[in-house]
Order: C-alpha cells, then structure tokens, then sequence
C-alpha cells in the first residue's frame, strides 16, 4: 500500500510545504486522497495548495450544498444524478469530521467536474460508440469552469453555463420537463388495438383517444365520445408532429405512436439533448443546420431571416453522418467526382447491362492528374484499384446529380450540400435516398443568401451560373458554420415538441450507450 508520503509526491508537495501543514489538517487529508480524483481535480488541489474548496473545519458549506441541489437536478438536462454520486454527497453532507469533510470537499468537485463535461461535450463519446458520430471533445476547459465555480460561490450558475447555448437546446430542455410533469400526473389512456378510427367513429375507444389528444395539447376539449371534425383534426396535426401521414385516421401506425406513454417520449427528448451536446459551442450567429431524421435544413439569419428547405438525406444503409465544419466554398456546375463504391457497385453495372452510356450521360475516366484515361475493358479494373489514382467523373449538365450547386465544408467523410435535378423526390415524406451527402431543394436561395454581400453575385447571376455547364469555384472567407445532425426530437418556436421515426436506429444505439 502506498504510504502518505508516497501521495504527497506524486500530487507535487515539497518536504517544506507539508511542514507548513498542521498535522491532522484537512490540507493534509485532501493531498492524500487528491491523486484518486482526477487529472483535473487532482491539479486544481495541488495548484491551491490543497486548502478546501466547499467545506470548512466546522462542515459543509452553502456552495456546498448548492452543487449538491444542482447535481440533483441535472435531470432537467436529460442526465441522471446517480452519475455524479448525489446519494453519497448527501450522506456526506451532514458530517463533520476530518476525513468525512476531505472526502466531500473531493467528491464535489469530481462531481462539478464530470457533470460540467457531460453537460459541455454529452455524456457519450460519439465516435466511440458510432464512426459516423462526431463529437466535440475538449470543448470547454473544465478546470477554469472549476476554479470559477469555488471563487464565486455559485457553482449552479458556473454548472449552468457549460450546457449548450442553441436555443433548441433550452427549448428541448422545456419540452423534457414538460413530458415528465404528464409522466408525474400519470400520463394519458391508451387507445388499444382494434379498427381505425375515422369521422364520425364513437365508443370507448375514441373517448380514450379524445382524451390522450388532450392531454397532449393536440385537442383543446378532451369530453365527448365522438371523433368529431375537432378530433380529426387533432389527429392530423398529431400525425404531423410525428413525422406521420397526416390522414386524420387512426391506423395501426398513428395507434401505435398515440399509445407510447409520456416515459417513452421523454427518454427520446432526452437523447436527442444529448446529441445537442455533440454540436460545436460556437456555431456562430447563423449556422446551416441539416436534421437528418427530420429531412429538413434551415439556417437563421442575425436579423431574424429564415431559410428553410427540404432535404434528401443518406439511405440507412449510407447514412448522413453528424459532423459540423465551416462552409469554405460553393461551386457551381460542379463535376461529380464519383466515389468508387458507387461507380462500381451502381455504375458499372448499369453500363454493363446497356442501361447507361457513360458518354451520353457525361461521364469520363481520368488518372491522378486529371488526364483523360481511354474508356476500354481494362479500365474497370484499374478503378477497382485505390493505388491506380484512376477516377470517373461526370461533367455539369440535366444529369449530374449535383445539381448546378456544391456547398463545401471540410469533414472526413466527404460530405457536402447540394443541389439535385430529381426535385419530385422532395414530395416524398420519407427522404432518405441519397449516398450520404444532403440533396437541398432550395440550393439557390441558400447560395443567394451567402452571396447577397458580394456586389458581383446578384440573386439573377447565381441562378445563371447554377444553370451553366462551365465550373466555378467562389470561396468563402467568413462562411457559416454547417451542422448535420440526427435529432428525432426538437421543440418548435412554439415550444410544442416534434418527433420524427428513427430511420437509423440511432436511438437505440444511444439509448443502449447511456445506459439506465
């Protein structure tokens, strides 16, 4: 076992620092255990000479006890107390003795330090769970947070300040609060199984149905036993908050998702705050943001602006990544660089079965130069081949799936926002059809808006040169900042929350990596 002296080295106290310690001190018991709570609780004790940060000699103090009631409240965050060991920093409290005092003044800040992570950067790390997640590591410095939590005595306020700014996020954060207080007044009927219910329907299903409708806020008036065009309506708009037909019929589906108690949709809120949390802190005044669960892009401009547009997403099997970057560029007319997956699991095929001319349909070989390569038997082989540099790509024109707009943004999976020439596919409620990248219906707008500053770009020259076949780059020096994300559930602007079918599976794999 390791002796006392042992501790005091290893936290960084010379001989004549502790000779400066009263024996028997708290100063004394924190160096001991210091070393067992962390990098950055360990050096915050070491660079304060170990003097206490929440308690004194006589017990607990108010800030103390402040952390405490902020830890036990951290659920509002969608996190769980037991976490951050709330049930042993309340026993810990209502002693006072030495060692009972150095372990609380420890455990506290161990605590304000996990949960200021969790709350900063998500209690998972995404990358490790999913190679298409992202995160933000390292996205706050949680040793200044400490430091400033035990200098102005307000370690809720200094907890409060690490957890996302977005105002989805305090919107969502609403909304979870909301689903649990009908959690607390124990939550709604159940339809049960059975026939749909249409106009007109009457019965003790549909007074069950009414009743669930009213309880969230779908129908203003719960009494009645008829599914009146009041109760239709209800449905519909129901059916639209969850991503549904908007019918007005109650079939298996929409009975499925009215029968879900309050508990399950605050777990999804919850998860989807957490995802909150992997998004970059500074995302400036107006980023582009894609829900990929939701199909949707928009980007809010600093004088109140909206853009909004639908969106095609990557199929499940190729799915759109959450990641974030600065957009650096827009192309117009761009080249598809086809990947290799593509062209030879879609492409070749198709021109082997005589389905498509690649020279009619604007498609050509080059090497790693960009020199014409001759489109021959071997040529296949050779782009099959990584270390060929052999590429195929397909000039502008009606059948480039780009579209006429290419909006760029570092990312390492090579992502990007585009247009597309299939905008019949927009009409579709489900939209995840693409190979990753997002397909926007409004590209030309989007690319307007970032131009309106530039004299030589007016809304008339973007859509010309969208529409030509010659390949332009315009580089942009202040771009905003782009963020694909996968939220199932988001709170509108009036604060009634939306969910939509997880068509990854991602909640799951959250839900399974969060544990309880």
């Amino acid at each position: 076992m390791r002796t006392l002296g042992a501790w005091i080295v290893l936290c960084g106290l010379t001989p004549a620092s502790v000779a400066g310690q009263r024996a028997g001190s708290l100063e004394t018991a924190i160096a001991a255990l210091a070393p067992r709570s962390g990098a950055v609780v360990s050096a915050f004790y070491a660079e304060r000479a170990f003097a206490p940060a929440w308690v004194a000699e006589s017990g607990s103090t108010s800030a103390a006890r402040q952390l405490v009631s902020a830890l036990d409240t951290i659920d509002r965050d969608g996190l769980d107390p037991r976490d951050y060991g709330t049930r042993r920093l309340r026993r810990l409290l209502g002693r006072t003795d030495r060692d009972s005092l150095a372990a609380l003044d420890l455990a506290l800040s161990a605590a304000f330090v996990r949960a200021g992570r969790d709350l900063a950067e998500g209690r998972v790390r995404p990358e490790a769970i999913d190679t298409m997640w992202t995160g933000q590591r390292g996205a706050v410095d949680l040793a200044a947070a400490l430091r400033a939590a035990v200098s102005t005595r307000r370690p809720a306020d200094a907890l409060a300040a690490l957890a996302p700014s977005h105002a989805a996020y305090d919107a969502l954060r609403h909304g979870l609060s909301r689903y649990r207080a009908l959690v607390a007044a124990g939550g709604w009927p159940r339809i049960g199984p059975g026939p749909t219910l249409a106009l007109g329907d009457s019965g003790a299903r549909v007074v069950a149905l009414r009743a669930r409708l009213a309880a969230s806020g779908d129908l203003a008036e719960a009494a009645g036993g008829i599914c009146d065009a009041a109760c239709e309506e209800a449905v519909r708009g129901f059916q639209r908050r969850h991503g549904l037909e908007p019918d007005g019929l109650v079939g298996p589906e929409t009975r499925v998702a009215l029968d879900h108690a309050p508990a399950h949709w605050a777990r999804i809120i919850a998860l989807n705050l957490e995802r909150w949390r992997w998004a970059p802190r500074d995302a400036g005044s107006a980023p582009v943001i894609v829900n990929s669960a939701a199909f949707t892009a928009s980007r809010h401009g600093p004088e109140g602006a909206a853009w909004h547009s639908a969106a095609i997403v990557g199929r499940p099997e190729w799915p759109t990544p959450i990641v974030a970057g600065r957009l650096r560029a827009i192309v117009f007319a761009p080249r598809w660089n086809v990947p290799r997956d593509i062209a030879l699991l879609e492409i070749m095929p198709a021109v082997q079965s005589d389905t498509l001319d690649l020279r009619r349909a604007g498609f050509c070989f080059v090497d790693s130069l960009g020199r014409s390569v001759p489109d021959d038997s071997l040529v296949w082989e050779a782009l099959a081949d990584s270390a060929s540099g052999v590429r195929l790509l397909q000039v502008a024109g009606p059948g480039n799936p780009l579209g006429g707009i290419k909006l760029v943004f570092w990312n390492r999976y090579n992502v990007s926002l585009h247009a597309t020439p299939q905008q019949e596919l927009f009409a579709r409620r489900v939209r995840a059809l693409s190979h990753g990248c997002v397909r926007l219906e409004r590209a030309v707008q989007l690319a307007t808006e970032l131009l309106a500053d530039r004299p030589d770009w007016a809304p008339d020259s973007v859509a010309r040169a969208a529409a030509d076949t010659v390949e332009r780059i315009v580089a942009l020096a202040n771009g905003p900042m782009v963020i694909l994300g996968y939220w199932t559930a988001w709170a509108g602007e009036d604060s009634v929350v939306h969910f939509r079918p997880d068509v990854y599976g991602w909640d799951a794999r959250l839900a399974a990596a969060r544990g309880r």
